[in-house]
């Protein structure tokens, strides 16, 4: 057995990449790595109990006639094979330019969102390479990376494998050499202007006079620094865990509205913390509110505790908040200008951003009288006798009016919402049912008296929350 063979059949069983019955996609560049990587899998195929091994080739529309070459190729070489094969043309250097990033990251991007939309997919497997890993973490270290930067490329990313990752570029040619497997060179690999290139061209023969095998030694360091990795981000997540304020359920929709928009923390809890737990406490707390926190940010955060309290705006549209060493994240608001308006259909469902609503007509006889409270109207329905159409249910707009309680007197929505704490950017989240006449029910504050259930109503609307 080639020795690519035995580490990618070792890194599958080390890694837990592939499982039985999986329906493996290969990234098909057409390069050696590439159709090493396919022609491995089929030879795998039946010893991993694979149920299939497809391909995909994304022709990125770079490289004119080259481009189309490497595209027939692969249709070639998966035509002999007998392999599924998906294809997709994009314009890269149209959307480098619209995303207003290098063509290298938005090829990059390109590639693993159309391997994304095949159906049917388990895993994707993509042909990195030692390699491919040596130069990244040379990279990374030229932009001045941490310790996961320096973890390389991981096997395992989501479902995206890497079988190939211990096998380095002198292999792979190698195997190549010794199957007669066909491929194709992409002649952008030689252009110095790209910063892969030059390391490979330069920075690469230079180490390798120092240290012939360089390959294997940075493959061990990455090994390492990964296990540091690990264990720092595990204390960072029980650190996270550990500070977590619980929140109660909320009795209803009004109480769900309440929540705050993100996980509270108390930061008593981080004051002994290492920097290097801590920072990695307050990475992970942003990507857990979507907030895509880069090492400067990561930084500011961790001044925001030192200081002891404010406020730091983030990208993703969020807010960073302490008070009275309490921790969370904001977004901030863009939602609250949203409003929600619709004809009201029985027995349809309605969405209304933070709550979902359902619009009911039932005889009275069927109302649940455990919906009462304190001999006051339902708090969830009206009398749907009296409507006048259009029957509308929308957010609250300036001016609403509503009269829910017989001895008090009427206020607008906003008063009535503010008194029950529900939070400004989360107003428009309660639904209104009105009709030509003005507001006739605000779920779980009640009824407007002119719809209150009296004795001979016959129907009533009723609004469901959740």
């Amino acid at each position: 057995m080639h020795i690519v063979t035995t580490k990618a059949l070792a890194a599958v069983r080390r890694e837990g990449l592939l499982s039985p019955g999986d329906v493996v996609l290969a990234a098909l560049s057409g390069g050696a790595d590439s159709v090493t990587l396919l022609y491995v899998l089929l030879k795998l195929k039946d010893e991993l109990g694979l149920r299939e091994v497809a391909a995909a080739h994304l022709n990125h529309l770079l490289r004119g006639a080259e481009a189309d070459r490497d595209e027939a190729f692969v249709r070639e070489l998966c035509e002999k094979w007998g392999i599924r094969l998906f294809v997709k043309q994009v314009d890269v250097a149209a959307l480098s330019r619209e995303t207003g990033t290098g063509l290298e990251e938005a090829g990059r991007q390109a590639r693993y969102a159309f391997f994304e939309t095949v159906p049917d997919i388990d895993q994707i497997a993509t042909g990195h390479t030692l390699s491919d890993n040596l130069e990244t973490v040379l990279f990374r270290m030229t932009r001045g990376t941490g310790l996961k930067g320096l973890g390389g490329i991981p096997y395992r990313r989501g479902n995206i494998v890497r079988p190939l990752l211990d096998c380095s570029r002198e292999e792979i040619e190698d195997y190549c050499r010794v199957n007669g497997l066909p491929y194709v060179t992409d002649s952008t690999n030689l252009d110095p202007a790209f910063s892969r290139n030059r390391i490979r061209q330069t920075v690469l023969p230079a180490l390798r006079e120092l240290n012939p095998e360089i390959g294997a030694a940075v493959s061990r360091m990455i090994r390492l620094l990964r296990e540091d990795e690990d264990c720092l981000e595990q204390q960072a997540a029980e650190a996270l865990q550990a500070a977590l304020i619980p929140q109660p359920e909320p009795e209803d929709y009004l109480d769900k509205l309440k929540l705050p928009d993100y996980p509270l923390y108390n930061t008593e809890k981080w004051v002994d913390l290492p920097p290097a737990v801590l920072g990695r406490v307050l990475a992970l707390a942003a990507a857990e509110a979507g907030c895509p926190a880069e090492e400067r940010h990561i930084r500011a955060l961790a001044e925001l505790l030192r200081a002891g309290a404010g406020k730091i705006n983030l990208p993703g549209d969020r807010t960073a908040v302490l008070k009275n060493q309490i921790f969370t994240f904001q977004n901030n608001f863009r939602s609250a200008a949203i409003s929600y308006h619709y004809e009201a259909v029985p027995g349809e469902c309605y969405d209304f951003g933070a709550v979902k609503v359902r619009f009911d007509v039932v005889p009275v006889e069927k109302l649940d009288e455990n919906q009462k409270i304190h001999n006051f109207p339902f708090k969830n329905v009206c009398s749907y006798d009296i409507i006048r159409k259009p029957v509308v249910l929308r957010s609250r707009l300036p001016g609403d009016s509503f009269h829910p309680h017989k001895d008090r007197p009427g206020q607008t929505v906003g008063n009535f919402l503010n008194a029950n704490g529900i939070p400004v950017h989360r107003r428009n989240s309660v639904p209104i049912l009105c009709d030509a006449d003005g507001v006739l029910l605000v779920p779980g504050l009640g009824a407007d008296e002119r719809a209150w259930i009296r004795d001979g109503t016959e129907k009533a609307a009723v609004l469901t929350c959740f």
